[in-house]
């Protein structure tokens, strides 16, 4: 299955923590709704790694800004 997505400007709390809304469709034309907590580029790439960020930063007017980290560095 591939699903294609786009943030909107709406972030709602999922199990407390701030999620941004993503609309979009699958590979057949289904309509599909997606709350991201949280991105991160597989690469170690330091300047993809910053367009991504800065990008992500950019999405636009919500209610707070979403942020990007390597989830590999996660305990």
């Amino acid at each position: 299955m591939k699903i294609t997505l786009e943030p909107t400007g709406s972030i709602r709390p999922i199990n407390g923590h701030p999620a941004r809304e993503w609309r979009g469709e699958d590979e057949h034309g289904v309509p599909v709704v997606a709350f991201i907590i949280a991105l991160s580029p597989q690469t170690h790439d330091a300047d993809v790694n910053a367009r991504f960020a800065r990008e992500l930063k950019d999405l636009g007017h919500a209610e707070q800004a979403p942020i990007a980290f390597d989830l590999r560095k996660v305990l």
